[in-house]
């Protein structure tokens, strides 16, 4: 899989690693978050502890995994992926973001953490994504 540089790929393969890196980084996430509200949050007060730690874990477990995922893919050509994880990445930021917020008011807690921590995974994201190709064969 990682050394046909011949082919050229459809649609389905650029679905697919998107999907498969989705579910992977999903079901790490998902532990993350049960293992770490599980020894870091207390109170409502631990919360933007939690949320920081959280939010550094899976912008390094998630990276990881696309970067794993797209390698493997190496005919996949990551320009044509970009665009499609600025414009889906940022509709996916506000949409976590408008449906946490009713969370925090329910525990009075100002979601500014939150909303630093989101945006800016999201730009590290794809910062550090598109460096790690922009110079290599799959660009």
């Amino acid at each position: 899989m990682t050394e046909n540089t011949n082919i050229e790929p459809g649609k389905g393969m650029y679905i697919f690693a998107w999907i498969l890196s989705g579910i992977l980084s999903k079901i790490t996430h998902t532990v993350i978050d049960n293992l770490a509200a599980e020894m870091l949050v207390k109170s409502a007060d631990d919360l933007d502890f939690y949320i920081i730690v959280t939010s550094v874990l899976f912008l390094l477990t998630g990276l990881g995994i696309t970067i794993f995922i797209y390698k493997k893919f190496s005919y996949l050509k990551i320009s044509k992926v970009m665009p499609y994880i600025y414009v889906l990445g940022t509709i996916g930021v506000i949409l976590n973001i408008g449906q946490m917020s009713p969370s925090f008011d329910e525990l009075n807690h100002d979601p500014t953490i939150f909303f630093l921590c989101c945006a800016g995974q999201f730009i590290l994201y794809c910062y550090f994504f598109r460096r790690y190709f922009i110079k290599s064969d799959q660009w």
